[in-house]
């Protein structure tokens, strides 16, 4: 019996092919569009997975709180790794890194490399974190002093294909590193991003104690210790060593715990914004689910649209003895039959013509066995579930409902319900696609106001040149002056920052009218040329001058730090950085207030920054006239050369580094906006089959209307109109739902937001019209366009 069933069921799906291929081309394209999104989404849950003991593995995390600040740093001081492991037995070990910094000079025979990912680690890293090892002994490869273990790729670089364990690389200051390990490239599913990883015990001193905070910790709880059971237990370790330091400040530091797991989707620790983001992972979900739910009323759409074709079919059926169920089976059948049809057009379609451009446009490197890991696997036979079972289960229960005597008759009639039905599947179909054309747009006009906002400094034509150390940075005079010889070239500075990066914070007195009070200052040095070369408006007072002696202790806030201060008068007030009351005290005095402008990201809010006078920084800024780059760039390398010999020139445009933090959300949004396209073509497909059975049923009306002096515009709006109700029925469905859920997700996503515009709704209804008239509006003018006589001829 289940042969025959098997065996009626695809003589019934290749007998209507046009049919069958249509609902196929929606089918195959929902799936391959669900599989690469399962493919990013399981990606992006994947991380730190490879790390053995991961679900043991926390990150601690400093909270501070001031009277009138707030921030979350992902750096503990220096002794609380060793500290907590002594005092509480539910540790197994920590780990304590800190990068190493940018442009670090490494020197292999006479070659000079510049690296910007080396890690300081110390040597439980790999008693703590799995990696794979090529040579050396994961166990003792950091724990002398000047060890450096490599990843395989800057092992190649360095050494080719010779081993590369005892090998010597000489660093910045001279010294001798030793290569005591080489490992596996790390995975792309991880936050951490280095290199190369050198002992932290190389320094010698390392500084700071309970109120320095520059390392980040890990820790590894014991097996059978839940991360609760040891997180009730830190406020003890702020009330014994952090507040007799900060309490009398009026700072309260808290320790948060972070999963190693959870870093990436969910972090929202200063400087930590823009990687991973739990709410785009429930936005993709979401829209697998859109795109099945849409294929699969496309075929409950068009099966139960079909259904005079098959009434007579089941009525036969009935008569000679089959039951309700045997009927079910076999609609059932041919709807798993076109979806597994389906399944293996996708599953062929990834592997030869989709992944490598989904991998180019997501920056991932995913390849087909990837579709076979068990999360994978279940996640495809979900999608046979709901496109093949339930997707046909209700023609299956419709179409086997008829009564054989009706249909024999020839008195067939639509279910009283089925027609009200298809009507609100339209709805529900081109609402969803709605929404998602409207949820893009909205998405672009944020990530354009992200790149044309006023950031309050001028980031164009402006290249950043990053010295190795402070022995080359100390002939900085050398290169301006040569440099100032290029007309193309307007200005240039150093500074100890960038923009885009982040600065230092320490806690300082300042003047204020309570006299002096403790506050946390974000601060960096810069010199005389910094804010004219980036062009920062100078609200108050005046820029600093080398020519006066008395800059070396000036200071230049920001209107956010004189709003915080409450300083009606600014100009002379003082910071005091050095002594007490009762010692000789230094302070800086401050000499000018500029406009506030934006330091870090869009997704942090500005904050009150300091700028204080330096010399010979390690950032140089040059600003040069437009169009002008290749010239700029290549009379920098040459003077670069003579300057600077043997060593490695680098450099990256202003602009461009700025605007990194927002690469992982603009390529979510293309990402987003091809899958909103393909909802929209299933969507269509659907729609162009129902518009094709509606203008068959119509066929004797048209002629007669044609007959009467019908012409072809009134036939097209006759055939037309249904739809275009429909469509604005689920426009104003989807402009309300989209206009809340897309308000919440600016106002939780960003610090810095465009504002939904009416613009967004009405170019989203008018994508629909246009893709309505394209579909519908194709197959009314072929109907309009029809003999009357052909279609009275036939009875």
């Amino acid at each position: 019996m289940l042969k025959n069933i098997l065996k009626t069921a695809w003589r019934n799906t290749i007998r209507d092919k046009g049919y069958s291929l249509l609902n196929l081309l929606g089918l195959s394209v929902s799936i391959i569009a669900s599989l690469l999104l399962v493919l990013y989404i399981n990606h992006e849950l994947s991380y730190e997975n490879f790390h053995e003991k991961r679900d043991r593995i926390f990150r601690i995390v400093s909270h501070f709180q001031e009277r009138d600040d707030e921030f979350s740093w992902t750096s503990t001081q220096p002794p609380l790794g060793k500290q907590i492991k002594a005092d509480y037995p539910e540790i197994e070990e920590y780990v304590r890194l800190n990068g190493v910094g940018n442009n670090t000079k490494l020197k292999i025979a006479d070659k000079v490399y510049n690296e910007d990912d080396l890690i300081l680690a110390d040597s439980t890293y790999f008693d703590i974190f799995t990696h794979t090892f090529y040579e050396g002994d994961p166990a003792s490869c950091l724990d002398e002093p000047n060890s450096i273990v490599l990843t395989k790729s800057l092992a190649d670089k360095y050494f080719g294909n010779e081993p590369a364990l005892g090998k010597t690389i000489e660093d910045s200051d001279g010294e001798s590193l030793k290569v005591t390990g080489v490992i596996e490239d790390l995975p792309r599913n991880t936050h951490m991003d280095f290199t190369g990883l050198v002992s932290l015990n190389s320094i010698e001193n390392l500084g700071g104690g309970w109120g320095s905070f520059y390392l980040r910790t890990f820790i590894l709880l014991k097996e059978n210790v839940k991360s609760e059971t040891f997180k009730s237990k830190l406020p003890e370790v702020i009330v014994n060593y952090v507040d007799p330091i900060f309490e009398q400040y009026g700072v309260k530091v808290e320790y948060e715990m972070q999963a190693l797991s959870s870093i990436h989707l969910f972090s929202n620790t200063d400087g930590e914004q823009g990687g991973g983001n739990i709410a785009y992972i429930y936005i993709f979900s979401i829209v697998v689910v859109f795109m099945l739910a849409i294929a699969a009323i496309n075929y409950m759409n068009l099966a139960t649209a079909r259904s005079e074709r098959r009434a007579r079919e089941v009525g036969i059926r009935k008569v000679l003895g089959s039951y309700k169920w045997m009927l079910i089976i076999q609609f059932i059948s041919e709807s798993l039959i076109l979806t597994l049809s389906a399944l293996i057009i996708s599953l062929a379609s990834i592997e030869f013509i989709f992944l490598r451009p989904f991998n180019a446009m997501t920056s991932r490197e995913f390849y087909f066995s990837d579709l076979f890991q068990t999360e994978i696997v279940l996640s495809i036979i979900a999608m046979l579930f709901l496109l093949g079972i339930l997707g046909g289960s209700y023609p299956a229960f419709y179409l086997s409902g008829f009564k054989p005597v009706k249909v024999l008759k020839g008195r067939f009639v639509h279910g009283k319900n089925s027609v009200p039905l298809r009507k609100i599947l339209v709805v529900v179909q081109f609402a969803i696609s709605i929404a998602m054309i409207i949820s893009t747009i909205i998405v672009f006009d944020q990530l354009s106001f992200l790149r044309n906002k006023d950031l309050g400094f001028a980031k164009d034509q402006i290249l950043v040149v990053p010295f190795g150390d402070q022995s080359m940075a100390e002939k900085y005079d050398i290169l301006k002056n040569e440099l100032s010889q290029n007309s193309d070239i307007i200005s240039m500075s150093c500074a100890m920052s960038s923009p885009g990066r982040g600065y230092p914070k320490n806690l300082l007195p300042i003047e204020s009218k309570d006299g002096f009070v403790e506050k946390g200052v974000n601060f960096y040095r810069v010199d005389q040329d910094y804010i004219p070369t980036l062009e920062i408006e100078l609200l108050q007072g005046r820029n600093f001058s080398k020519d006066l002696a008395s800059d070396s202790n000036a200071v230049i806030v920001n209107q956010l730090f004189v709003d915080r201060m409450d300083w009606d008068e600014p100009i002379g007030k003082r910071i005091r950085v050095s002594g007490d009351d009762d010692e000789q005290v230094e302070y800086l005095y401050v000499i000018g207030v500029m406009e506030d402008f934006h330091q870090l990201s869009l997704y942090q809010e500005l904050e009150p920054l300091a700028f204080f006078y330096g010399e010979n920084l390690p950032f140089v800024h040059i600003k040069f006239h437009p169009g002008k780059v290749e010239s700029v760039q290549k009379n920098i390398s040459e003077v670069w050369e003579k300057v600077y010999p043997n060593q490695p020139f680098d450099s990256y445009f202003l602009d461009q580094r700025f605007f990194e933090s927002y690469e992982a959300d603009e390529k979510r949004s293309k990402v987003f906006t091809l899958f909103s396209g393909i909802t929209i073509f299933i969507a269509c497909i659907g729609l162009l089959g129902l518009a094709s059975y509606s203008a068959e049923q119509k066929t004797k009306e048209i002629g007669i209307r044609k007959v009467l002096g019908a012409n072809e515009r009134n036939i097209i709006f006759l055939l037309t109109k249904e739809f275009f109700i429909l469509i604005f029925i689920a426009l104003g469905i989807a402009s309300l739902a989209t206009y809340f859920l897309m308000d919440n997700w600016l106002n939780d996503s960003f610090v810095y937001h465009t504002t939904i515009h009416p613009k967004s709704f009405l170019y989203a209804g008018l994508i629909a019209v246009f893709f309505v008239l394209i579909t519908v509006g194709f197959q009314a003018f072929r109907a309009a366009n029809n003999n009357p006589v052909d279609a009275l001829r036939t009875e």
